[in-house]
C-alpha cells in the first residue's frame, strides 16, 4: 500500500481539494478507510481548520451521495462514466457536491475550483469537460424527480436515494420496500460525534459542565446514561480528550456493554475485543475491579486497546493475541462470568460513519460462516447462569437474528435473557424475542446494531 506520503505529498499549504481529491482515489481504489487515512492525511499536511472543514466535508459527503452524484453527472454528460478517469470523476462528484449539497459556496467558485484541480491533473481537455458539466448542473440546479416505487426499478432507487443496490435489495427481501426505502433515508443522515464518558474518572454531570467550557455544544445521549454528544469539537485539541474523561463511541454500541451489564469483582471475556471501545466500557462498569481478557486475532490491534487502558487508567484489563473461534488460551473447564462477542461482519449498519463501505459489497456467506463458528466456541466456555451478548453493526438478518437462532437450537442449554437495563428498554426495539434486538438511525440517530442477550441454564 502507498504510503500517504506518497499519495499526498508533505506540503507546507496543501489545497483542500486537492487533497480531498487524493483522498477520494485512494478511498475508491479500496486502500484505506475514510477516517484511518483522513487522519494521517492531516498530520502530513499543514491545514486550517476551515481547510481541514472542508476536506472532511468533502470526503464524507462524496462517498455518502456517492451514487446520487454519479446519477446528476450521467444526466449532463455526453460520455459515459466508465469512460471517466478516477480524477475527473471525483472531480466532478466534489464539484457536483459542492454545487447541490453546500450553501455557503459560490457556484462560480465551486466551478473554477474543479476546472482548475482538472486543469493540473489531467490538461486543458479534461478541464473544458469539467466546466461544460458543472455548468450544466447549475443551469438545471440538478433537478431529479424522485422514483416512484411502485413502478422504479431497483438500480433507479438506489442512485436516488444513494445506496448500493445489492443492499437495497437486502433490505427490501427482509422488510419490504417502504421500510427498505426509509433505511436508505435514515443511513444517509449525517451521525453525531457521541462520546462515552470515563466513570473512573469523572460524571457525567461534571463532564458535561467542563465541555462546556471546550466545545460548542454537548448534550446528554437520550438512552446511554454514559453518553454524551459533541458539537465544534477537534479531538486532538480537547483536553477532556487527551486527559482520559472520555471515548469516543456511538450510542448503540455503549448500550451493547450495558446488555452485558459486568459486575466487579466477575471474570469476563471479550472475544473480539481491538480496538478496546467495549472493553474499557466494561472496566468502568465494573469500577476496574475483576478481569477482563480481551482476546483478538490481530496483536497489533491489541496494541490499540493497551493504549487506551493507559489513558483511561483501567488496569483490569489483560491482552492476550488468540483465535477465538478455535479452543481458548484458558485452561480446559475454565469458565467466564460474561462473554462479549463483537463480531467480525458486514459493517452495513454503520454505513453512515463509514459510507465508503457500503460501495464494497462484503462477502456475507464467508462472514456467516466465521460467526457461527465463533458463537458456537465461545458459549462452551460461559459459566451456568452465565451471560454472552452477540453484537454485529449489521443490518442482515443472517448475521443476527438467523445466527443466533441456529446456534441455540443446537445447544439446548442456552436461552434468550430478556432483562434489559431500564434506561434501555425504549431504544432496543424487539426483533424477533425479548433478548433479541435492533438499533436504527431513527432512534436517537444511533448505528445499526443487532444484539442478543444469552443466558447459560445448564
Amino acid at each position: 500500500m502507498a504510503s500517504p506520503e506518497a499519495s499526498t505529498g508533505r506540503t507546507k499549504r496543501a489545497s483542500a481539494r486537492g487533497l480531498a481529491l487524493a483522498l477520494l482515489n485512494r478511498i475508491s481504489q479500496g486502500q484505506a478507510y475514510a477516517n484511518i487515512l483522513m487522519r494521517s492525511s492531516f498530520k502530513l499536511n499543514r491545514l486550517s481548520p476551515h481547510d481541514r472543514a472542508l476536506v472532511t466535508e468533502l470526503v464524507y459527503g462524496t462517498l455518502r451521495w456517492q451514487a446520487k452524484l454519479d446519477t446528476i453527472i450521467a444526466l449532463h454528460s455526453h460520455r459515459p462514466l466508465n469512460k471517466l478517469s478516477r480524477d475527473i470523476l471525483n472531480i466532478l462528484r466534489t464539484g457536483v457536491y459542492q454545487l447541490l449539497w453546500l450553501d455557503r459556496i459560490p457556484a462560480f467558485a465551486a466551478v473554477n475550483e474543479a476546472v482548475g484541480l482538472a486543469r493540473e491533473k489531467v490538461g486543458q481537455s479534461g478541464a473544458n469537460f469539467v466546466n461544460a458539466v458543472l455548468r450544466a448542473v447549475v443551469k438545471s440546479r440538478g433537478r431529479m424527480e424522485e422514483p416512484d416505487p411502485k413502478t422504479a426499478s431497483l438500480d433507479e432507487l438506489a442512485g436516488y436515494y444513494s445506496q448500493p443496490a445489492w443492499l437495497l435489495e437486502n433490505w427490501r427481501g427482509q422488510w419490504g420496500l417502504e421500510r427498505a426505502i426509509k433505511l436508505a433515508v435514515d443511513f444517509n443522515q449525517r451521525p453525531p460525534l457521541t462520546a462515552r464518558v470515563n466513570r473512573l474518572r469523572s460524571s457525567r454531570a461534571k463532564l458535561l459542565a467542563l465541555l462546556k467550557k471546550e466545545v460548542k455544544e454537548a448534550q446528554p445521549t437520550r438512552y446511554s446514561p454514559d453518553g454524551l454528544i459533541l458539537q465544534g469539537v477537534e479531538l486532538d485539541k480537547l483536553a477532556s480528550y487527551r486527559h482520559g474523561l472520555i471515548t469516543i463511541q456511538d450510542e448503540a454500541s455503549q448500550l451493547v456493554t450495558h446488555l452485558l451489564d459486568p459486575q466487579p469483582g466477575e471474570t469476563i471475556l471479550d472475544s473480539c475485543a481491538a480496538p478496546g471501545t467495549k472493553s474499557t466500557h466494561a472496566a468502568q462498569l465494573m469500577g476496574n475491579q475483576g478481569r477482563i481478557l480481551a482476546l483478538d486475532i490481530s496483536g497489533a490491534k491489541l496494541g490499540l486497546v493497551n493504549r487506551e487502558c493507559r489513558r483511561l487508567g483501567i488496569t483490569n484489563i489483560s491482552c492476550v493475541r488468540a483465535d477465538t473461534s478455535r479452543a481458548l488460551p484458558v485452561g480446559r473447564r475454565f469458565r467466564f462470568d460474561r462473554i462479549l462477542l463483537d463480531a467480525p461482519c458486514s459493517g452495513t449498519g454503520v454505513i453512515r460513519r463509514h459510507p465508503e463501505g457500503k460501495w464494497r459489497q462484503p462477502d456475507i456467506k464467508s462472514l456467516v460462516g466465521l460467526q457461527r463458528k465463533l458463537l458456537s466456541n465461545l458459549v462452551k466456555y460461559l459459566k451456568v447462569k452465565g451471560t454472552l451478548v452477540y453484537s454485529v453493526c449489521s443490518t442482515d438478518r443472517r448475521e443476527g437474528e438467523m445466527a443466533v437462532e441456529e446456534v441455540l437450537k443446537r445447544d439446548q442449554g442456552l436461552r434468550f435473557d430478556p432483562e434489559v437495563p431500564a434506561f434501555a428498554r425504549e431504544a432496543l426495539a424487539i426483533s424477533d424475542q425479548p433478548g433479541s434486538y435492533r438499533t436504527y438511525p431513527s432512534q436517537g440517530g444511533m448505528d445499526g446494531f443487532y444484539m442478543a442477550k444469552i443466558k447459560r441454564e445448564s
